[in-house]
């Protein structure tokens, strides 16, 4: 007997609504904000911490630009917060608001490439399926 093989796909961002085509990988960390509580010489337990979210996604930035490429930088410079979704994961949707932190602008002359690196945080994601 053979097993089928799984089906393994990437998953697209999306930020305030808007799929960012240009996405070239993307890194999305889910932290639970737990603590381990240390008392006199023995380990208590774990503290309820804040669920927070974090990615890193880079991008490919065309010339010319892209609207949703142009949603990050605003939300950026304006100290706005973005709808973000990241789907499919595994078999749900994460829907999180966030901000972002940084945006890094990587080029290279023999090639021409113009790549975008953004770097954004919020809270825990809202998982819809």
């Amino acid at each position: 007997m053979t097993d089928t093989p799984n089906l393994i796909k990437n998953y697209s961002l999306y930020v305030n609504g808007k799929k960012v085509g240009t996405a070239n990988g993307h890194t999305y960390t889910i932290t639970s904000g737990n603590a381990s509580q240390i008392g006199d010489g023995q380990w208590l337990g774990v503290s309820q911490g804040v669920t927070t979210t974090g990615l890193k996604s880079k991008c490919i930035v065309p010339f010319g630009g892209k609207a949703e490429l142009r949603a990050l930088e605003d939300a950026l410079l304006n100290k706005q917060y973005i709808q973000v979704g990241l789907g499919v994961i595994g078999s749900s949707i994460h829907k999180v608001t966030m901000a972002v932190q940084q945006a890094e602008y990587d080029t290279e002359m023999a090639s021409g490439n113009l790549m975008g690196n953004f770097d954004l945080i919020g809270g825990a994601p809202n998982r819809v399926g």
